[in-house]
């Protein structure tokens, strides 16, 4: 079976920036669950805004099933590989259920996850923290398939990322020797 290291966590926590340190440090592809998602988005010319995009990601699950990104990009990986940003309960069952997955939860405090978006430009919707929090609140919640906290919740390994990226770094490594 492929054996795939995940990286859930909410936007800007650094999740990508541990997949990314997994990916170099072990020298295996780095994938972004979005990927496929922001492909399809292009075809269809869906704008690439927060709000549109997980609302496309709600009926492209519906379309596809809930797993469909996972499924794409394990067919994208050969033995092993890095996948972060999973946002859908059904991504990660089925990665567990076709690979072996080393589910790593990132977090943050909501304060300083809202500054690394506003220095990044990552958020453009939304102006003050109190927005940041609203809209990943709703994000999460209602009609739409997207359940980041709930994700994180079923992590066998948890990092807090609030203290610089050397930090971040060991905190990966220390997992990474974990899971040999």
């Amino acid at each position: 079976m492929k054996k795939i290291i995940g990286f859930v966590g909410p936007i800007c926590s650094g999740k990508d920036t541990a997949g990314d340190y997994a990916s170099i440090k072990l020298q295996i592809p780095h994938y972004q669950i979005s990927e496929p998602l922001i492909e399809e988005a292009r075809k269809r010319e869906i704008p690439l805004t927060r709000k549109a995009i997980t609302s496309f990601g709600t009926a492209l699950a519906k379309e596809r099933g809930g797993d469909y990104l996972a499924r794409v990009l394990l067919g994208r990986i050969e033995q092993e590989g890095v996948i972060s940003g999973m946002r859908q309960l059904e991504q990660i069952s089925y990665l567990r259920s076709n690979s072996v997955l080393t589910l790593i939860s990132v977090d943050c405090p909501e304060k300083l996850r809202f500054e690394r978006a506003i220095a990044r430009k990552k958020i453009a919707e939304a102006l003050t923290p109190a927005e940041f929090i609203r809209d990943e609140i709703e994000e999460n919640s209602g009609e739409n398939i997207q359940r980041v906290f709930e994700c994180m919740r079923l992590a066998e390994y948890h990092i807090t990322n609030d203290s610089g990226l050397n930090n971040l770094y060991e905190q990966v490594d220390k997992i990474l020797r974990e899971r040999q």
